[in-house]
């Protein structure tokens, strides 16, 4: 008899020979794309996070927390060959990933495509504080000091630009497809 034929038949008893292919379980350690889950006293390895496993590059992953209940289903109808997580009672961190694009959540991160570019940017108050420092610029103004045609001393306040810089607009910079 192979382990898998004695988790079932363990299984079996304990459900009074009834075979489900669903059961709830609690998680013991997660790792990776998998985690290890206990049904009552049995311990179970590499129950999978991700019923279909067809690439790297698109996948949504959804990783529970430790000792979190989930909800498992056996792909494999009382063989306990290929058990995959269903459901979460709780969620420690989302990986999507399509292509090139990735985006990470967990607690309160979000990363997106490795979180390389740093921090977002608060869009509006960027705008207030560039639209300030033209404000500053086109009203920025020089002491002159010299004397005037009779060689009497003067000093004058001169705008020294000889053109103004224009007003940000957070239309011309902003990608809204991205929101936070």
């Amino acid at each position: 008899m192979s382990i898998y034929s004695d988790i079932a038949e363990k299984i079996k008893q304990m459900s009074g020979g009834i075979t489900n292919v669903l059961f709830l379980a609690k998680v013991k350690e997660v790792k990776d794309d998998a985690c290890t889950i206990m049904l009552e006293d049995l311990e179970l390895t590499d129950v999978r996070l991700r019923s279909i496993l067809n690439s790297e590059e698109n996948k949504i992953v959804l990783t529970p927390k430790k000792d979190s209940t989930v909800l498992v289903a056996d792909l494999s109808h009382g063989e306990m060959r290929e058990l995959v997580v269903i459901q979460y009672s709780e969620v420690e961190k989302i990986e999507v990933c399509i292509g090139e694009s990735t985006i990470e959540v967990s607690d309160d991160d979000i990363t997106i495509n490795g979180g390389e570019n740093k921090g977002l940017v608060k869009i509006e108050e960027l705008t207030q504080k560039l639209n300030e420092l033209v404000d500053a610029f086109n009203k920025h103004t020089h002491s002159v000091t010299g004397n005037d045609s009779l060689g009497a001393p003067i000093t004058a306040n001169a705008i020294i630009t000889t053109s103004t810089a224009k007003t940000f607009n957070k239309s011309d910079y902003e990608d809204t497809n991205v929101t936070h």
